[in-house]
This record gives structure tokens, sequence and C-alpha cells, in this order.
């Protein structure tokens, strides 16, 4: 502390000795910079003087506000609170089934149309969730994403041994297994649920990390509804939990903090302790994290409210916003999904915004992040590029090329081919204004269908995800 005022000090005599250094210049020398210099040469060296002055306050500011600072590669400074343009953002979704694979599209739609930065998705996911991502992001061929994929099956071991009452079943625990289970290498993560939209940039919620100091390796946001409380409907006895409890939609991970105090024993303790008395889990791994966080609660950093906007029927979120600016994630996180009511908030304008994301031409989130190299992008524009647009034939050489976005197995199916192998499809490629024939169809058709639509927007979403 004392070597940085020392510093500051020096700065600021040298701000204020130069311009006095230049006025006596000027002033002693005027009849010899007359006969010796050219005018422009005295404008030069006033301007370097001047640039050279504004690069000291500029400097002197960084030292005095942020304190510890570091230079980026395009000369700018970047402050102990924030990220280099660069700086890659490691996200994390539990993924299983279809229908979650279609929920987690909308999640990453909303991700990538506000994000600046390059993006590392680590997917916890079963085989069909795994074939769809899989499939969706080496189609959709967005610059400054890259993804891993866990197979969830390696992972059910650690977890299937808890009685879950939640609807999203053994999946709904694995979160609690990410320090174990995501590379070493990889430090710290932000975690989500599939059913959260995003309102703002991603790179905001992980510059909070630099605010995890000390023990603290959880962040999360306060739950916004009483389920913690137990005051819900009479004899509701929740887990324990701080207060009114933390809702685990949006979580910052250290991992690195986490290994290091043992976490896959800390939380298994814990559980085993509490299943004792409360049986099974309610919420799943929001249960068990709470829990945790009672009896370790100097392990949480607790969120601003506004980066996990709780949409349930007993939410009061609203508390949390005053306005549209103020909006960073919205959690739908009510097994009624789109459908739940709630007399505090509106609905309505949250569902609009949802949906917006679900109209979205994901080929519109296909922008360039200028400033980071992406060779594989380059090399798909080249090819593009390459072909010229006075030949007859240029549609037909350029749809060679293009790479179209393509989501399999768009809407949940239960198939078991016959013994004999003698069923029969029903093949179609059509557009969407058709897709009404198709339901029809299926009403009297009892064997496998596999039809391949075309669609700029996935407005289908719209009547799937109001189911």
């Amino acid at each position: 502390m004392r070597r940085r005022r020392q510093n500051q000090l020096l700065l600021l005599s040298l701000l204020l000795l130069i311009p006095l250094l230049v006025l006596f210049y000027l002033a002693i020398g005027k009849d010899l910079l007359a006969c010796e210099e050219t005018d422009d040469v005295v404008v030069a060296k006033l301007s370097a003087v001047e640039e050279e002055n504004r690069s000291l306050k500029k400097q002197l500011r960084f030292n005095s506000l942020r304190g510890n600072y570091t230079i980026g590669g395009d000369g700018s400074f970047i402050g102990e609170n924030d990220i280099s343009k660069c700086e890659v953002i490691h996200v994390a979704v539990v993924c299983a089934g279809y229908n979650s694979s279609r929920s987690v599209v909308t999640l990453i739609k909303s991700i990538l149309f506000y994000r600046k930065n390059p993006l590392h998705f680590h997917f916890i996911a079963d085989l069909s969730a795994h074939l769809v991502l899989q499939t969706l992001f080496e189609t959709w061929f967005v610059p400054g994403v890259e993804k891993s994929f866990y197979l969830a099956e390696n992972v059910k071991a650690e977890v299937s041994w808890i009685p879950n009452k939640h609807y999203s079943g053994v999946y709904g625990l694995m979160k609690l297994t990410l320090p174990k289970f995501l590379p070493s290498w990889l430090s710290k993560v932000i975690v989500l649920d599939t059913d959260v939209t995003f309102a703002s940039d991603i790179a905001e919620l992980w510059k909070i990390f630099h605010k995890l100091s000390d023990r603290k390796a959880i962040g999360l946001v306060e739950n916004q509804s009483d389920w913690y409380l137990g005051k819900l409907w009479k004899g509701h006895v929740p887990w324990p939990a701080l207060g009114r409890g933390y809702n685990t939609g949006v979580i910052l991970l250290d991992l690195a903090k986490l290994r290091e105090r043992n976490w896959m024993q800390m939380w298994r303790t814990v559980a085993e302790k509490e299943l004792v008395t409360m049986l099974a889990t309610s919420l799943a791994d929001q249960d068990i994290f709470n829990a945790v966080l009672k009896q370790h609660p100097y392990l949480l950093h607790e969120l601003p409210c506004a980066w996990n906007i709780q949409l349930s029927e007993n939410t009061r979120s609203q508390i949390c916003y005053g306005e549209v600016s103020d909006l960073k994630v919205i959690h739908w996180n009510a097994p009624q999904k789109l459908k739940v009511k709630n007399k505090h908030v509106d609905m309505e304008f949250f569902r609009n915004l949802f949906l917006t994301f679900i109209e979205y031409d994901g080929n519109l989130l296909r922008r360039e992040l200028f400033y980071c190299n992406n060779e594989k992008r380059e090399k798909y524009q080249s090819q593009l590029t390459a072909i010229d647009e006075e030949d007859p034939c240029y549609d037909f050489r350029r749809a060679r090329v293009v790479v179209h976005r393509t989501h399999l197995y768009y809407i949940d199916y239960e198939y078991e081919p016959t013994l004999d192998g003698t069923d029969v499809t029903l093949v179609a490629h059509l557009t969407m204004d058709r897709l009404q024939m198709v339901e029809a169809i299926c009403k009297h058709w009892e064997g496998p269908v596999s039809d391949r639509h075309s669609w700029k927007n996935v407005k289908s979403s719209l009547r799937l995800n109001a189911k």
C-alpha cells in the first residue's frame, strides 16, 4: 500500500511538472527556436508532450481508482475487476433428453445475443442430448464458441443414491459433481439451468468472480419465494438453509477452491446426515447446496438478485427490478414454465421476452468477434468468397459450401422397432405451413415418422414450449 501511494505521488508530480517545463522552455527559448527549428518541429514536440501528459493522466487515474491493472493486447488498461476482450468464459449446463435440448438452445441464443467474449460450453449430457447438441454446434458454426461433452452415465453413480422428488430426476443432482468431472485445468465456471434466459452480457456475471475473495467459492442469488421459510403450507418442512435459502439456477463455482476443500466429501457428508430425517430432496441439488451452506456459510457469496429473476408461482421477484434495464437473467423455475401464474409479476412481459429468443434467427448470431482469432470461421468465409458471383451456377456452388444449422430430434419421441425389422417409415420434407397436415396424419399413422423442416425461425417452439 505504501509503495502504491509513493508511485501515485511520483506520477502526480510528473503530471504537474511537465506543463511547467514546457512553458519555461518556450519562454526562454523562443528566439532559439525561431532560429534553429521550424514551426512544424515545435508543433510536433508540443504534440508529443501533450500525448505523454494524457498517458500519465490515464495511468494515474487507473492507479488511484482501480488499484492493480494490466495492459491488454490492444494497449488498453485492464483493471483488476475487468476481463480482456478475448478471455474465454466457461459455462456448464446439465442437459438430458430431447425436450431439454430444445430448451437449452433458447438459453444459448440469449447468451450469444449479448456476449462480446469467446465462450466454452461444458455439457453434462445423456446420449440423446449429446447427439442433438453436437450436431447443432457443428452446423451452427458460431465464431468464438467451443463445446465439451461429458457423458451423464459416468456421473449417475455419484448421485443416484439420493432419493429425489423433483421432476428433474437424477439429472437435477448432477451439478453437485462438477468440481470432480470438469477438467482439472478449469478453475471457475458459470453453472446454468436450461430454463434460464439472459437479458445482459454474461461477461458482467463472469466479472463477479473477482469478488469471491478468501474462502468464498459459491455465488448464488437468494431464493425469491418463502419455500425455505416453511410458510407455504401447513406442515411444510424444508431442508435447512440460511435465511430464505438460495436458488441454484445460476451459480458461480470457484472449482479450484472447492477441490482444495474436498467438496465431494463435504456435500456427501451433509446429504447423508440430512437424509436421515428428510428422506428425500424436494428441489434436487438446491436442497443439498443450501444444507452445505448452512453448515459452511463462509463458502457463500451472495449475488445481486437481478442475476436470477425467479418466476415461480410464489415468487416475489418484482422487488429485484424497477425497469427493464435492471434485468440480467430470467429463470422459469416452475414446473409449468411459460404457463406459470403469479399475481405479483407481469408474466406476459417475461413470456414475450422469452419468445423473442425462440423466434430469433440463429444464423444472425454467427457474427464475428473481430478482435479474436478464429481460424475455422476464416476458412469457411474464404470458401464462400472464392465463389464467383457472376457464375451462372453461383447459387448451386454456394449451396454446396453453406452449412445449415441442424437441430435433430426436435420433438421428443419414443420408438421401439419391430422384432422382424419390417417397419415402414413415413418420410416427408415440408415447410412450416404444412405442419398441421403432419399432425393430422399422425392420428392415423402408427409407424415411425421422419419429417425434415426448413425454417429461418423456429416458430413451432411457441406451441411446443407452451404445452
